[in-house]
């Protein structure tokens, strides 16, 4: 029992230097902000980059303020101040409302859409130098930090077109699976090896524990991935597992007491505490993985 109590030390120190650790990085910036980066497809001569959004509530005088995020010194004002489309859509980096708006060119044809958040629903608007305009289809977000493409290839630029080209986000399903099976593989052997330290040797108690985790950490694994792919990151992540987590400490720790016969039961609830406080900290200190 005292390297039960030496290893129980240890995981509750290591856990309160990180949220102590975790608290400070709050403090500093509390949420991550949504991006989406963009390259554009099929297209070899100059243009102006802007994305279209529902106008949000600007007084036009502080118009000309909001231009110095644009990615281009030289941004097209009396063009875009004016200019609203078919559906109401008008400039983000003139309308969008709340802070100024974030636009980067990161290199030939790929552009960063960020700071304030990059807009859940858009057009992506190109203005040429002959003053030929095309946009695309109203583009929904579903990634977090996304990354999509605009392909006009094949498209004729020579006149002004509206709701043209393909527009594809980028949904990376392989490493998302992949994770989330090493994520959950990962905690089973986890738990079954701290279960081993506490001296369960039956095939029915590591049945039981492996069975129960395969349900609980697919549970909890899901909603971290939807948590981190498609509202806040890390951060979001990190909200879904310490919630998670509580609820989960719960319902093993009472699960274990009633069904690991084979030894008392204040062992089996020790060790369901143990065993979900050891995969806890191993889920933050590995949470960059996702």
């Amino acid at each position: 029992m005292k390297k039960l109590r030496l290893l129980l030390f240890v995981l509750l120190s290591v856990f309160l230097t990180l949220v102590l650790v975790d608290s400070k990085k709050v403090k500093a910036d509390m949420f991550p902000k949504a991006t989406a980066k963009i390259e554009i497809i099929g297209v070899d001569k100059p243009y102006k980059f802007e994305i279209l959004v529902k106008r949000g509530i600007i007084v036009d005088e502080y118009l000309e303020s909001r231009v110095d995020n644009y990615y281009d010194d030289e941004f097209p004002f009396e063009f875009f101040k004016s200019y609203v489309d078919e559906d109401g859509y008008v400039s983000r980096t003139l309308y969008s409302g709340g802070a100024p708006a974030t636009l980067r060119k990161e290199g030939e044809h790929r552009y960063l859409v960020g700071y304030y958040s990059a807009p859940d629903e858009f057009k992506i608007i190109l203005l040429f130098e002959d003053d030929v305009v095309i946009t695309s289809k109203v583009v929904k977000r579903r990634m977090f930090e996304s990354k999509m493409t605009f392909d006009l290839t094949g498209v004729d630029l020579s006149s002004s077109k509206s709701g043209v080209g393909v527009v594809t986000e980028d949904i990376p399903y392989v490493p998302i699976i992949s994770k989330f099976i090493i994520r959950v593989v990962l905690t089973i052997l986890v738990e079954l090896g701290i279960l081993a330290l506490f001296s369960y040797r039956s095939k029915r108690s590591f049945m039981l524990v492996g069975i129960s985790n395969l349900v609980t950490q697919s549970l909890l694994t899901l909603f971290m991935f939807i948590a981190h792919y498609t509202w806040m990151s890390y951060f979001g992540a990190l909200i879904i597992l310490i919630i998670g987590e509580f609820f989960v400490f719960l319902a093993e720790m009472i699960f274990y007491g009633l069904k690991l016969k084979e030894h008392k039961k204040g062992r089996a609830v020790l060790y369901g505490f143990v065993a979900n406080l050891a995969t806890l900290l191993l889920s933050i200190f590995t949470i960059a993985f996702i």
